[in-house]
């Protein structure tokens, strides 16, 4: 329409260049007209006439060409930015659509008459009665349109669009006409699906993993406790100290009783320097540089001016492969080293009883094996003790004696 139009003006103008040119020709044609003044102002009269004419022409072509390269480069923008476009005349019910329209909805180019009805009826079930509303409510409150919804395409394909527009209106405030804007945002919200159905998924995961932490702390408060049982219950002295300032860090009731006894009231941050005397301080400081170099240790430790003997156990604590802590285990094995030493001093005379004896002595197990043989024995086989230890007693008895002595 546009191209036929500036056609149109341009034939125009050049009619009026050539109707000048006749008004021209013909007044100089007859040059008694040139004599006569009036004639003359006549003439210039017709041709400033025309010239206006020429002029507002001329003006309007340009306009037009000015209004045609915007409306291509407004063109080319919405085809980059893949923009659709509607006017709608409301009380005549025509519409316009660009290219791009046509597609959103699922149409070939111009395949259709642009109707009302033919944007309703590609529109999801769903959402046609919220966005047909949506349209009135604008209309009639004089509202910015703004609506997302979705459209069927013929192969059954669901797209989504968001659309933006505006209405005018005529003197009496009657809907005049509606035109806009319309986007694809498909790839949007099927992107926002993804992030919804990643973000769903990882929630489940966070609440799977809460639910097993969870599960766990509670085991191991449990375990802590059955721990916490098993310490406190013990007669054996447990105690925890930093590496780095030696200072107790936690300690069962046992190793508080032990010092209590020396009328030291223990306590967490409590440092050797703080509960033992001077000369024991740099002992223990070398128990515990010990254990962090090595690991863990064992050590049998005299305390109390020997009234106390100690069997000492030292472990590193570590998370992650760094050393948290120091644990100290204590066993008083005071009365254990008096029986030890009472049953080795029986034992060395029980010793000196059977082998100043001058009968066979011996010991064997069930199956007959010799555990221990005394000297009257060794010299009555000829053999030495070592010889006998070990052995069995069937080689030495005659066969015919074998039963008597088995039973």
């Amino acid at each position: 329409m546009d191209t036929v139009k500036e056609k149109s003006m341009v034939t125009k103008t050049t009619k009026l260049r050539q109707r000048a040119d006749d008004i021209m020709n013909s007044r100089l044609s007859d040059a008694s007209n040139l004599q006569d003044e009036n004639n003359v102002h006549r003439l210039l009269h017709e041709l400033q006439v025309h010239q206006i004419e020429l002029e507002t022409q001329n003006e309007e072509l340009f306009q037009n060409n000015t209004l045609r390269q915007k409306e291509e480069r407004l063109h080319l923008a919405l085809t980059a930015a893949r923009m659709a476009t509607w006017d709608w005349h409301i009380p005549s019910g025509n519409v316009v659509w660009n290219e791009m329209h046509f597609r959103m909805m699922g149409y070939e180019p111009w395949e259709v008459e642009p109707t009302y009805h033919s944007w309703a009826s590609r529109v999801h079930p769903d959402d046609r009665v919220a966005a047909e509303a949506q349209i009135r409510l604008c209309m009639s409150e004089s509202r910015i349109y703004a609506n997302i919804f979705r459209v069927i395409w013929p192969d059954g394909s669901i797209h989504w669009l968001e659309a933006r527009g505006e209405f005018e209106y005529d003197a009496s405030n009657n809907p005049l006409r509606n035109y806009g804007v319309m986007l694809d945002i498909t790839a949007n919200k099927q992107a926002e699906a993804d992030l919804q159905k990643a973000h769903d998924k990882l929630e489940m995961r966070v609440k799977e993993r809460t639910e097993e932490l969870n599960a766990t702390i509670i085991a191991l408060n449990e375990s802590q406790s059955l721990l916490n049982g098993i310490i406190e219950s013990t007669s054996d002295m447990i105690c925890s100290v930093d590496p780095i300032t030696f200072a107790f860090t936690s300690f069962n009731s046992s190793l508080k009783k032990y010092f209590s006894d020396f009328d030291v009231c223990l306590e967490v941050g409590m440092r050797p320097e703080d509960i033992l005397a001077e000369e024991y301080v740099e002992v223990w400081h070398g128990f515990y540089r010990r254990v962090l170099e090595t690991g863990s240790f064992s050590v049998e430790y005299a305390a109390s001016s020997n009234k106390h003997i100690l069997n000492l156990r030292f472990n590193t604590l570590t998370r992650n492969g760094i050393v948290f802590g120091i644990s100290v285990f204590a066993k008083d094995i005071t009365e254990r080293n008096y029986m030890e030493k009472r049953l080795q001093e029986n034992e060395k005379r029980y010793r000196g009883v059977v082998e100043d004896q001058t009968e066979i002595i011996s010991r064997f197990q069930p199956d007959g094996t010799i555990t221990f043989v005394n000297e009257f024995c060794c010299r009555f086989y000829s053999k030495t003790a070592d010889e006998l230890i070990g052995t069995r007693w069937h080689p030495v008895i005659y066969a015919e004696d074998m039963p008597t002595v088995e039973s």
